[in-house]
């Protein structure tokens, strides 16, 4: 008799559980990234995949506090409440596989096993740093690092000065290409303005100039600080003047 009553009490705590926990799929059919609205206050898990396509945390799938968001053709059922995974978002793992594919789409001439990933220090407000390198058999050098969020969200990608794709994906060694250029002007600028953060500096489209290089003009337009005006002469090996008031500042 205390046997069943005890078995009783066991299903009657079981029960509301499972009647609480909600299942949601979210789908991305055309390869395009789609949000479906959830509540995710108590963590998100996978229960289920549905598509050929995989179903990466923090690369085709991952959640925010307003819902989940699928890519890259996953499609899958989640259940809403689940624990999230790595202390409720993406383990350092992922994150460093996010970075890698991140680096793989930029970098479409180098092979994914020629890209490493390694994790930094993380960012003040939790957020992974992942650094990258890649080295393909042809001795071309190209690394960064990407800021991912611990819901899976890629918050910055950045070249390092001087690194990245070829000048259209194939130039000669030592080209860089016009959206390098401007990252190396960004990343200089930050150098000659410490207290400006990146968010605030804006460059243009980097214009081709005689000698094979590129002009990049450049604003800083820091909240409740003097804005200034400017532009880089980046020269095609990647070195970076900064200009600024009519005189070089860097």
């Amino acid at each position: 008799m205390k046997a069943s009553r005890l078995f009783l009490f066991l299903i009657c705590l079981i029960a509301p559980a499972a009647a609480s926990a909600q299942t949601v799929t979210c789908s991305s059919d055309d390869m395009g990234k789609h949000f479906c609205r959830a509540n995710t206050s108590r963590g998100v898990q996978m229960i289920r995949q549905r598509s050929g396509s995989p179903c990466t945390q923090g690369y085709s799938w991952g959640y925010d506090g307003g819902g989940i968001w699928v890519d890259h053709g996953c499609r899958a059922d989640f259940s809403l409440g689940g624990g999230g995974g790595y202390g409720g978002g993406i383990s350092p793992q992922d994150a460093m596989r996010l970075c890698k594919n991140t680096a793989g789409q930029r970098l479409p001439q180098v092979p994914l096993a020629y890209i490493s990933v390694y994790r930094g220090t993380d960012t003040g407000n939790g957020s992974y740093m992942i650094n990258f390198r890649a080295q393909p058999p042809n001795n071309r050098v190209s690394s960064g690092f990407c800021i991912i969020a611990r819901n899976g969200q890629l918050q910055n990608f950045q070249f390092d000065a001087g690194s990245g794709p070829y000048n259209g994906g194939g130039g000669k060694p030592g080209r860089i290409s016009p959206q390098v250029a401007m990252q190396s002007c960004k990343s200089q600028v930050s150098v000659w303005a410490p207290r400006v953060p990146l968010a605030y500096i804006y460059v243009n489209q980097a214009n081709l100039v005689g000698g094979g290089g590129y002009m990049v003009p450049f604003q800083t337009r820091p909240p409740g600080m003097p804005g200034s005006n400017g532009f880089c002469n980046v020269s095609q090996a990647g070195q970076v003047e900064v200009w600024s008031g009519g005189r070089r500042v860097r």
